[in-house]
């Protein structure tokens, strides 16, 4: 499984920022296919937080932890 972890911040307070994680559990899927899928991810998740503003991302593989 691929995790792709963005940092969000709130637009109103840039300084207001939290983790979001998804997690992709596709056989085969690979870190820079997440980098790709993850763009279209991270354009869908900003349409529906319109008072959040995605600062970074990145993927790896998801850990014990893994919010599914």
């Amino acid at each position: 499984m691929i995790q792709l972890l963005m940092t969000v911040c709130a637009a109103a307070s840039p300084y207001h920022c939290k983790e979001e994680a998804m997690v992709f559990a596709e056989p085969g899927l690979t870190a820079y296919m997440c980098v790709l899928k993850g763009q279209l991810e991270i354009a869908k998740w900003s349409e529906q937080h319109p008072g959040w503003t995605v600062r970074r991302y990145s993927c790896t593989r998801a850990g014990q932890f893994a919010k599914i």
